[in-house]
């Protein structure tokens, strides 16, 4: 039996990890692009997320697989169940890290855990730049509250309307 593999990474910024894929996963619409998989690595079940894909490999090296796919996509209650394991413990460091200052109430891993979004009990006002700033740091991602009746949307700057150079005149056609 030929042995499948993919890539995937258990980060945004994280390494590309070698993994074996289990025949009876390896044709499943699970394993594709930036699908979530159950991973065992070094010992420890660890959620990842496909980076490369089976059909993307043309050649796999010469080297062991570093991890091993258990499971694969959001219809696996493995993989379900361990997502949610990893939003309660970020939801306990952040309990943690503010104390009594907020009311947390739940903390979500967006699919590549580069941004954790944090639901408060109530909107934070004051204390909300330097509670972030705190938990960016214990997290290294970005993070977003949510509250009832509204959440955060994130600030892209505002995109001027002339660009230098491009000053409009009222004689232009």
């Amino acid at each position: 039996m030929i042995e499948t593999f993919c890539l995937v990474r258990t980060s945004r910024n994280g390494p590309l990890l070698l993994a074996a894929v289990p025949f009876d996963l390896a044709s499943a619409d699970a394993l594709g692009l930036d699908q979530p998989v159950l991973l065992d690595y070094q010992g420890e079940q660890v959620v990842g997320f496909v980076a490369v894909t089976s059909e993307q490999i043309r050649n796999v090296p010469e080297v062991p697989p570093a991890a091993s796919v258990l499971a694969a996509g959001f219809g696996s209650s493995d993989v379900v169940a361990a997502i949610a394991r990893d939003n309660a413990a970020a939801l306990q460091v952040a309990r943690d890290l503010v104390g009594n200052q907020l009311a947390l109430r739940d903390a979500a891993w967006h699919w590549d855990r580069a941004r954790l979004t944090v639901t408060l009990d109530q909107e934070a006002g004051d204390q909300r730049e330097a509670i972030r700033d705190r938990l960016a740091t214990a997290f290294r991602a970005e993070i977003r509250f949510a509250w009832p009746g509204g959440e955060e949307v994130p600030d892209l700057g505002q995109v001027p309307e002339a660009g230098p150079g491009r000053e409009e005149s009222a004689e232009s056609p």
